[in-house]
């Protein structure tokens, strides 16, 4: 039985799909139109024109359509509505697609087709879920402001902000230090346990992770980074593309960037600028961490993640989100949902 989502209005939520298969849409029609209001369209400026009349939770986009790439769709959909929880659709792995979908679409899944009728469902749940708290939360006057510490993690105050490298090879991590150590307060780690060490001892704005690491076993590595430090930025470094691998990032991790080795420094620089910017950004605002948090959440591998239920309960249960669940229409998530989860 398919749940029944509503936002703060009572009104059922938005969902947005583009693809050139009508066949497509027609399933994705018949498959959410008891729960939300399905717009669909095979052309790229109704696609616009729809975003701009309507606020769309949830968006969907086929990577191969005839004009423009799926990925060129979500990155114009992210800067017309940021809030809105974005889906990549294709039939096909392409590595171009896949990199871009993390470095400038900020995808929140990347579905193959053909899909699981119940995979697609819980992922456009989960995708709903996230959007409808931030809309609810849209009408609160948010508090700014962050930890007295800030200043030692972003460019307050002039401060450095201070970034993890994780990479076995010294040369490597040598080399990276000679050439952003002037931006970046840099602690350089090489084997596993001295990374677990680090990330339990300092908050980190970013995190470089060389993807050959642990005989190429990242995804651990991630979980165990994501775990203790959900807020911190990572950027990804590998000498080849997987798509595959990349997939599973994309769907189990929030990869801010990723870069392919040989490094380019100009590029290198622009996303690392852009992860320091982004974590500055989301530690002075309570909505963001939010967002934030409540992706993370529905990521399989840290559903049992206590510390992270435990910054959710703290960020809800602060004053400027006490609405969100004391109003007779309760979002998807509050506190006492988190303290059940962790008991």
């Amino acid at each position: 039985m398919s749940k029944r989502l509503l936002d703060n209005n009572g009104e059922k939520p938005n969902i947005l799909c583009i693809d050139d298969d009508k066949r497509i849409l027609r399933s994705i029609k018949a498959t959410f139109r008891k729960t939300h209001n399905v717009y669909t369209t095979t052309s790229a400026s109704e696609f616009a024109r729809l975003l701009e009349e309507h606020h769309m939770h949830v968006i969907l986009s086929d990577q191969r359509m005839p004009t423009i790439s799926g990925t060129e769709l979500l990155r114009f959909a992210k800067e017309l509505c940021p809030n809105s929880i974005r889906i990549l659709l294709t039939g096909y792995a392409d590595n171009e697609a896949v990199i871009s979908s993390i470095n400038d679409s900020e995808v929140f899944r990347y579905i193959k087709k053909p899909w699981n009728l119940d995979e697609i469902r819980d992922i456009v749940q989960q995708a709903t879920d996230i959007a409808l708290t931030l809309q609810n939360s849209e009408s609160i006057e948010l508090l700014e402001g962050g930890d007295d510490n800030d200043d030692q993690l972003s460019h307050g105050g002039g401060a450095r902000p201070t970034l993890l490298y994780f990479d076995e090879a010294p040369l490597s991590a040598q080399h990276f230090v000679d050439v952003y150590d002037g931006h970046y307060d840099i602690t350089c780690v090489n084997d596993c346990q001295t990374f677990k060490d680090a990330i339990t001892k300092q908050e980190f704005a970013i995190a470089v992770v060389n993807m050959d690491v642990n005989d190429g076993n990242i995804i651990p590595i991630i979980n165990k980074l994501k775990e203790a430090q959900p807020f911190v930025m990572t950027v990804l470094l590998n000498q080849y593309s997987d798509s595959d691998k990349l997939i599973d990032l994309i769907n189990s991790h929030q990869v801010h960037r990723y870069c392919l080795r040989p490094i380019n420094s100009d590029i290198v620089k622009v996303n690392l600028q852009s992860a320091a910017e982004a974590f500055c950004a989301m530690k002075k605002s309570p909505r963001a961490q939010l967002q934030y948090l409540l992706k993370a959440l529905e990521n399989s591998h840290i559903t049992d993640a206590p510390e992270l239920k435990q910054r959710i309960i703290e960020l809800l249960e602060a004053e400027q989100f006490k609405a969100l669940w004391e109003t007779p229409k309760q979002p998807s998530h509050s506190p006492a949902q988190y303290e059940s989860l962790s008991a």
